[in-house]
């Protein structure tokens, strides 16, 4: 690598430092991208339907509209919502509940095609489709080629419905929906439009379709199928005393908005679906998805549904107390793109999560959200290794300027060459922490290679060996997020609604043994994406790596508010196209995996392999994004020395068809101390050997293949099995007995691959 590293040391440093901070402290000025309005807090309201008419939220009288392959598409007059019917199982999904018989069932007042949250000011709508348009006789539908268009007038009572002409106090919006069945698919889109020229009301978020498919009821063997980490069931007719609504985050929470309390867990790919009896469909976010909010529920003994669906932020808005005042600000970047759904539907053998993996897998790559291409065979199974560099010291008031080198370029010559020679013969090396900054990198366009790593010689060397042995090596970069630096000035850093900067913050690993507990980092602005990607193309020009593993632009995603910044779904599209050119003639790591970046991918890090909501009997882990994945990319989870229990972390690995991948340092911080700290690679390295010896038997000829089925033995409860093209199957046993199951014996705790 040609670009020259840097040390930095001492107390004059430290004082030029906090001199430079403080003389750069109030002089960037950068005009806000959010409208601010404060207001007495008791002044605040909120309005919320009041004329409820229980038939406009159910579907009665179907009309046939049109027909595509095995599926059909009706429409109801009266509620203006549209059913599919399943011509194969004769299934009719309805997107309201079905109209129960006199006297019997219950409706859901809150089910509706369309729900909006509208923001003016002080005051907060809660509209829909139902009770603000069709209900007032403003909602109406044409006929296209293979489908419709509904068309919803919505606004919050009948006096503004009536009107012929709105102004800018109205509250009036047009909602646009349209259905089309091509090649055996439903295709949704939505648009929106205010209709009150001059008003500053916004629409905040816009749910589509949440019912869709909702019951009350559930036969054994229906599910909820949700994004939860891998992916989960919710096992509609097992009970979950204690339920609560699911919320996930689509590519995780915006750091743009602030601080929330409404922090959900994170989806890293934008599906989901349902089942119910032998029919199932798969809903995939296509456009919007960086907005989406994926809610899920179920039905209760008092009532409710099972549902699934998602509602997309159209607009960043955030409140904040002032004292008896709230100050409220509501971003000028709206979306004011469609947003697309499409569903496949699915019957009989393949009304499995299984089969939605498959076409949720096929509309991927039809969509060009996934490659067409497939793993390349080779001789040995890829493990996949992470070295940390070095991490900043903390010295004096969370001042952080001398580095602890953690592992240097030989001691990572050290730890890959005992590696090769326990068998190991295929190693991807994602060297994290080199750069200036180390663990918490600094501006990406301003780093260098740590000196305190070693000499360029010994970096040279590494290069070498590796290159020789056919292996990989990943500089792993920082692009989107950047530390403090001390003697450059950083960037200005997207913004957040009240103007401050946009940050994320990352744990570090190595507290308490060196450093702070965690990493603040400022997020990138939008117009300096394009600068930092060309600035790694220029001082990466002549170097032997193999490749750059991208740490957070695979897993975090952010609005920038500042004035020329742009919502979420904008810097989605910016960052995947701006950094497509970092894989021309190189290979492609991403961290997390979120599929926004998955494009140009080759190899995927810390995949999720496990949930964030709490596993039960009535909610369970299912490989969803693995069975889209495989074969695609190579893959492996979180490391398996972080894991609280590695011997059933290892089987995962093994289950969900997972290269095997280790985070290791050079340095035994447990000399001296409890022996608990989990990095240092000598304390692994025996264990890694074996497990990969046993992994690279099982999987190393199926990267290639397709993952089509994976089931938990019906009669052996705690042993899985994986089916995989060329009818080879991966049986794992979690359990403290061996099993019998296909006439094979599988021993506890262990795996076996039967071809």
């Amino acid at each position: 690598m040609k670009i020259r590293g840097k040390a930095v040391s001492g107390i004059t440093a430290l004082l030029l430092a906090i001199a430079i901070l403080t003389g750069l402290a109030g002089c960037r000025r950068q005009e806000s991208g959010a409208i601010t309005y404060e207001f007495k807090t008791s002044e605040m309201k909120e309005i919320v339907p009041v004329a409820v008419d229980e038939k406009l939220h159910a579907v009665s009288s179907l009309e046939y509209i049109a027909k595509t392959g095995l599926i059909e598409l009706y429409f109801d007059k009266l509620a203006f919502a549209p059913a599919v019917k399943e011509t194969l199982q004769n299934k009719l999904w309805y997107a309201l509940p079905k109209s129960p018989e006199e006297g019997k069932g219950k409706y859901y007042d809150s089910a509706a095609v369309v729900t909006l949250k509208v923001v003016d000011k002080n005051r907060t709508y809660y509209l829909n489709s139902q009770d603000h348009s069709v209900a007032f006789g403003t909602a109406a539908y044409t006929k296209d080629t293979g489908g419709m268009t509904v068309k919803y007038t919505i606004t919050p009572d009948r006096e503004t419905a009536q009107k012929k002409k709105f102004t800018a106090g109205d509250i009036a919006f047009s909602v646009s929906v349209s259905y089309i069945l091509k090649d055996g698919s439903l295709y949704i889109s939505c648009s929106n439009n205010n209709l009150a020229g001059g008003s500053t009301a916004v629409i905040e978020t816009l749910g589509l379709l949440e019912y869709f498919g909702a019951s009350a009821e559930a036969a054994e063997g229906d599910f909820i199928l949700v994004p939860d980490g891998c992916g989960a069931l919710i096992q509609t007719a097992v009970g979950h005393p204690g339920f609560n609504p699911l919320k996930l985050s689509v590519y995780g929470n915006d750091a743009g908005l602030g601080d929330s309390d409404d922090l959900y867990h994170p989806a890293v790919v934008p599906a989901f679906g349902v089942k119910q009896g032998g029919s199932a469909f798969a809903v995939i976010i296509e456009k919007g998805d960086a907005l989406a909010t994926i809610t899920a529920d179920r039905a209760t003994e008092n009532g409710g549904a099972n549902r699934v669906g998602t509602e997309f932020t159209i607009t960043g808005i955030r409140s904040e107390k002032n004292g008896e005042n709230t100050v409220r600000y509501i971003g000028k970047n709206s979306y004011k793109g469609t947003l697309n759904l499409c569903a496949r539907f699915v019957a009989g053998g393949n009304a499995t999560y299984s089969g939605l993996a498959a076409v949720c897998r096929e509309q991927f790559i039809r969509n060009g959200t996934l490659s067409t291409k497939t793993v390349e065979p080779a001789a040995y199974l890829p493990f996949n290794l992470m070295v940390d560099g070095a991490v900043r010291k903390t010295i004096l008031n969370d001042v952080q300027i001398n580095y602890a080198a953690l592992t240097t370029f030989d001691q990572a010559l050290d730890i890959v060459t005992r590696m090769k020679a326990k068998g190991i013969n295929s190693i991807y090396l994602r060297y994290k922490g080199a750069l200036t900054g180390g663990l918490n990198q600094t501006d990406i366009s301003q780093t260098r290679i740590l000196r305190k790593l070693g000499s360029g010689k010994n970096r040279t060397q590494l290069y070498d060996y590796i290159a020789a042995q056919k292996m990989e090596f990943y500089l792993d970069i920082n692009l989107i997020s950047f530390g403090s630096g001390l003697f450059r000035r950083a960037p200005d850093g997207a913004k957040t609604l009240s103007a401050a900067n946009a940050v994320s913050t990352g744990k570090n690993s190595y507290y308490p043994f060196v450093g702070s507990e965690s990493f603040d980092r400022n997020l990138r602005a939008k117009n300096d994406l394009r600068q930092a990607v060309i600035k790694v193309l220029e001082n990466t020009r002549n170097t032997e790596i193999t490749g750059f593993c991208l740490n957070d632009a695979g897993s975090l995603l952010y609005s920038d508010f500042s004035a020329d910044g742009a919502n979420r779904q904008g810097m989605a599209s910016l960052i995947a196209e701006k950094t497509d050119p970092l894989s021309t003639d190189k290979r492609t790591m991403i961290d997390t995996g979120n599929f926004y970046m998955l494009k140009n991918a080759d190899v995927i890090v810390n995949m999720p392999m496990q949930t964030a909501y709490k596993e039960t009997v009535a909610y369970k882990r299912v490989p969803f994004i693995q069975m889209i994945m495989h074969g695609i990319v190579d893959y492996s989870g979180a490391p398996i020395n972080f894991a609280d229990n590695t011997q059933d972390t290892v089987l995962r690995f093994v289950e969900y068809g997972a290269c095997p991948a280790y985070e290791w340092c050079g340095k035994n911080f447990s000399e001296g101390g409890d022996g608990e700290f989990s990095f240092y690679y000598d304390d692994w390295i025996n264990q890694a050997a074996e497990f990969y010896a046993e992994a690279n038997e099982a999987l190393c000829d199926l990267r290639g293949k397709r993952l089509l089925k994976h089931y938990e033995d019906a009669a052996n409860p705690g042993v899985f099995c994986a089916e995989y093209e060329g009818d080879t199957r991966i049986y794992v046993n979690y359990t403290e007995e061996n099993v019998e199951t296909g006439g094979f014996t599988v021993k506890a705790k262990n795996f076996l691959r039967i071809n």
